[in-house]
């Protein structure tokens, strides 16, 4: 084809590109339009104007958009454009939760950078293997040469080279330390000094209902009798909130401290030989790191609403990287970027500062009095980033916490337990939950939308949401239930603008979401609606949310409404101690199942004849639990956990004769199961699993150079 022909039907197509007909197609059509310019036809230019349209339309999916993204770069490095690399890095940037995709665009780079000998102007990242579990918070020493990690409340050493050739760790020593009676390490929060010699810890308290307290410790790093100080602060549940930081010298300890009603957090500071401690901010701060001279300490601010559980708002003031003197005085501000900030640690000459947001590491040059010199740098990691800086090394390596390729999707076993069918993509979808006929699952995805996939697997098919607003369903307490009748779907949601949890319905087939309850205060919410037999109401569990805790409710019981709408009734009352948990509606419509509140672990079932409530068995763990009332009222099938992985990440059945309880064989690897449901038949269960994400050691080295320079 000519030139002058070519450049004709390049503009025809740019017309078309341009027309109301073609903006009319789904993003899935013009995907494949893509492919066939791409790959059929060979026109790359045309394609990558499709594929970059798709990307850049964010009222379509994540997943096509990835995908589109993708194929930009694939299309650029066909022909060989340099723009590819800046298409793969937006892929890698732009979309984290696709992980076939980040997967396929990191390979694709590291090639690209491998050819044209660019390996030196990204980091070099090695793994360590660790036989040990890891867990979350472990820290590495200051020179690099050990590991530090608590398990079953014991502190562990892990030489980080051992005796056998290449990046495999040593064998774990169990520090020698006399604990008082009573008191355990808890593995959130380690902290070594920087000459070594000290190690801080918290006292292990089981954190099942807040507000909490916990006792500091400082032991050495050989072993001995810790020294308790004389600080107890509440720090409420979450896990970076119990992040200790110690002097160089090991004389002080700096620590998050939960204050007043409003739950937010400030730094103290406190003197292992003495009290009282002394307020370092006035502002919010948590996760704080002593500089290596101990002149400074840095730290981290988050929205004064996160530890409320509501993160739809947020203080332009937080989610950033400050700086405060050690003694107390004015925060100064080193860093703001996209994603929140976690773990900040110092270079040992005190000259940057590492931290890690979103899925990469930063890393920002400061001066001596910890002003910022330059913005801080980028680096993306070979795998998603776990959240943690583990130390920055005498020989300025990086130590990190990276989690292994995940791979999630939605399965049927047999009710007797085998071998599980995968019956949707690679994709994080939750709450399957069967249509009375057993043909369809309907699912919600990370994003709150609610979607459907044939029982025996195929393609994945979003319901369209008719509304003005966005309104999400929740991941957790969502539910999505699907009327008996099969023409309606209940299900847990935030409105956009609105305050609080309420109950929507929708038609299965499409339509405009109504609500079905609301007009509350914004502390109430309702979650975890399930369906009577007969379908004419919904039972769900409404409790308060107590401002400064994520996880604590007052007025925790099930109630009952009309599937037309109505005024709530209460099914239970204080005394059966409802957690805010998953519920199930017996078949025969004269019983509920629920867990309690009083350690979100005792099984209970409800008769709404008598009012009487009996314990059937355990969950065996706290979590964001799920029940299924199997079709014949026999037993109840659980998960005991979400997040959680090993001995209690499992299926478990509950007879209801006799309080057996048996493990479901689903011959998947180590999985995190959640979101069980049963088939109408009996015959096979639904469930979400996540298999990967394990945590890794990966050191990060050969990056000073790239740092931005500082002024």
């Amino acid at each position: 084809m000519n030139t002058p022909i070519r450049c004709v039907v390049a503009m025809f197509l740019a017309c078309l590109l341009s027309a109301p007909v073609l903006l009319s197609q789904s993003a899935s059509a013009l995907f494949e339009q893509g492919l066939i310019k791409a790959n059929a036809e060979g026109t790359l230019d045309d394609a990558i104007a499709i594929f970059s349209r798709i990307a850049g339309d964010k009222t379509a999916d994540s997943a096509i958009r990835a995908k589109a993204q993708l194929h930009v770069g694939i299309c650029y490095e066909k022909l060989g454009n340099a723009q590819a690399r800046g298409a793969y890095e937006r892929v890698i940037a732009d979309f984290p939760q696709q992980t076939s995709e980040v997967t396929a665009a990191r390979t694709r780079l590291a090639v690209l950078l491998n050819a044209a000998g660019d390996v030196a102007a990204k980091p070099s990242f090695q793994q360590i293997r660790v036989a040990s579990k890891l867990f979350w918070l472990p820290q590495l020493s200051p020179d690099g040469s050990k590991l530090a990690f608590a398990q079953a409340g014991i502190l562990w050493l892990i030489p980080i080279r051992g005796n056998v050739e290449g990046d495999v760790a040593g064998v774990p020593e169990k520090l020698n330390v006399s604990l008082p009676e009573g008191v355990q390490v808890d593995r959130d929060g380690l902290a070594w000094s920087a000459d070594g010699r000290w190690i801080a810890f918290n006292d292990f308290v089981g954190r099942k209902k807040g507000p909490f307290t916990s006792g500091i410790y400082v032991v050495s790093s050989a072993g001995g009798v810790p020294r308790k100080l004389a600080a107890t602060p509440e720090r409420g549940e979450l896990s970076v909130n119990y992040r200790l930081a110690l002097s160089p010298d090991g004389r002080q300890v700096a620590y998050a401290s939960m204050q007043g009603e409003s739950g937010q957090l400030h730094l103290e500071a406190i003197s292992i030989e003495s009290g009282p401690a002394r307020r370092l901010t006035e502002t919010t701060g948590s996760e704080p790191a002593y500089s290596p001279d101990g002149k400074l300490i840095a730290y981290v601010t988050r929205p004064p609403d996160w530890a409320a559980g509501d993160k739809t708002k947020r203080d332009p003031k937080a989610g950033s990287v400050w700086v405060v003197p050690a003694q107390g005085g004015t925060p100064r501000l080193v860093a703001d970027v996209k994603g929140q900030p976690s773990y900040p640690v110092w270079s040992p000459d005190g000259a940057m500062i590492a931290f890690t947001a979103g899925d990469a590491v930063w890393v920002v040059p400061v001066s001596a009095d910890g002003k910022p010199t330059a913005a801080a740098s980028k680096f993306v990691t070979p795998h998603p980033v776990g959240g943690r800086v583990l130390g920055w090394t005498t020989d300025n390596k990086i130590g990190l916490l990276l989690q292994s390729p995940r791979y999630a999707a939605i399965y049927t076993v047999p009710a007797s337990g085998g071998q599980a069918a995968q019956v949707t993509p690679e994709g994080l979808w939750f709450s399957p939950k069967w249509a009375p006929d057993g043909k369809t699952l309907f699912l919600t995805d990370t994003e709150g939308g609610v979607f459907s996939v044939p029982a025996g697997g195929g393609k994945v098919s979003s319901i369209s949401w008719r509304s003005p607003s966005r309104i999400r369903e929740r991941s957790v307490g969502g539910e999505n239930a699907v009327s008996p009748d099969g023409k309606t779907i209940v299900f847990a949601g935030v409105k956009e603008g609105t305050p609080g949890i309420h109950l929507w319905t929708i038609p299965v087939e499409g339509g405009e979401p109504k609500p079905l309850t609301g007009g509350e205060s914004e502390t109430i919410e309702d979650r975890n609606p399930c369906w009577s037999p007969d379908g004419r109401s919904i039972a769900f569990v409404r409790g308060e949310r107590l401002v400064g805790d994520i996880e604590y409710y007052a007025k925790v019981n099930i109630y009952s409404i009309p599937a037309g709408g109505g005024e709530p009734r209460p099914l239970t009352a204080a005394s059966d101690r409802v957690g805010f948990r998953s519920i199930a509606w017996s078949p025969d419509g004269n019983a509920i199942a629920y867990i309690s509140g009083e350690d979100n672990l005792t099984i209970k079932v409800k008769s709404l004849q008598t009012g009487a409530s009996r314990v059937v068995g355990k969950a065996e763990r706290p979590g964001w639990n799920s029940l299924a009332w199997s079709p014949d009222g026999k037993k109840l099938a659980f998960t005991p956990s979400s997040y959680v992985k090993g001995p209690f990440s499992r299926i478990r059945l509950i007879s209801l004769e006799d309080s057996s309880t048996v493990t479901l064989d689903t011959g998947l690897p180590e999985a995190d199961y959640w979101h069980v449901s049963w088939s109408p038949d009996g015959k096979r269960l639904a469930f979400a699993a996540i298999q990967g994400e394990e945590p890794e050691l990966w050191m990060m080295k050969d990056f000073r150079h790239l740092v931005a320079k500082g002024k």
